[in-house]
């Protein structure tokens, strides 16, 4: 995962939402070749933040992403407690006041039970999730995200999904303006109920791995502060006049 910072000061300790932030989501298949490609794609398409899986990286001291864009901060296997080397987790702070939650996952396909994956992530994070953006090379068919049936993987995500308030992203396939050629549809975009999101798309450009490149919007996030102790202090006196009177 990678997040762009060239957008806002060093004084700002937030990103601006007043408009939108661009998403690309891709799996790179751990390839140097599709890593190139990228840095070009990240710039036509003015991109905010890259929600990636399978990074290619160079181990040196520690893993090194390779052909890092300019201006972008890489998050990748940050803390034991919130991301390992198959899920990324991160809070992204907006000028809208609530925190932008941000998973990136690969869920392997050996993996019998999906939903057993990432359920601590989901788990740990789950009053996030109204205000929130997960993508997921699932490895699992259901016909939520185009497959033309579903499997017992995909019964599994789409029941887990149910348990949180989020909502699939993927666009029905006849309503895309473009559809890549051998496309698996495992690719899988997850927004919170209180997330904005439009314009999901398959870009019409080789990506040099077996994952197209996914692009999408997301406009707003819930802008509602929670109440200070002296204000709801004062709801409580004026709920207690209007019982009294």
């Amino acid at each position: 995962m990678t997040v762009n910072l060239n957008n806002h000061s060093k004084t700002q300790k937030s990103l601006n939402l007043s408009t939108s932030l661009s998403f690309l989501q891709i799996n790179l298949r751990h390839s140097k070749a599709a890593s190139a490609p990228l840095l070009k794609t990240i710039d036509d398409h003015n991109i905010n933040i890259v929600m990636a899986q399978e990074l290619y990286a160079v181990k040196v001291n520690d893993n090194i992403l390779f052909n890092a864009p300019g201006g972008f901060a890489a998050n990748h296997k940050l803390n034991p407690n919130c991301s390992t080397n198959n899920v990324v987790r991160a809070k992204l702070f907006t000028d809208q006041k609530v925190p932008l939650l941000l998973i990136s996952a690969y869920c392997r396909p050996t993996i019998n039970s999906v939903s057993s994956f990432p359920e601590h992530f989901l788990s740990v994070n789950h009053h996030l999730f109204k205000n929130s953006i997960i993508c997921l090379d699932s490895n699992a068919k259901n016909t939520l995200w185009n497959n033309a049936s579903t499997d017992d993987k995909g019964k599994d995500l789409e029941n887990l999904i149910s348990q949180f308030p989020i909502s699939v992203t993927n666009i029905l396939k006849d309503k895309l303006p473009f559809l890549p050629t051998k496309t698996s549809f495992i690719d899988v975009t997850l927004h919170g109920s209180e997330t904005k999101t439009n314009y999901r798309k398959y870009l019409d450009e080789p990506s040099l791995s077996d994952h197209p490149y996914i692009y999408f919007l997301v406009n707003r996030v819930n802008s509602k502060a929670k109440p200070t102790k002296r204000e709801r202090f004062q709801a409580s006196r004026k709920s207690i006049r209007s019982l009294t009177n």
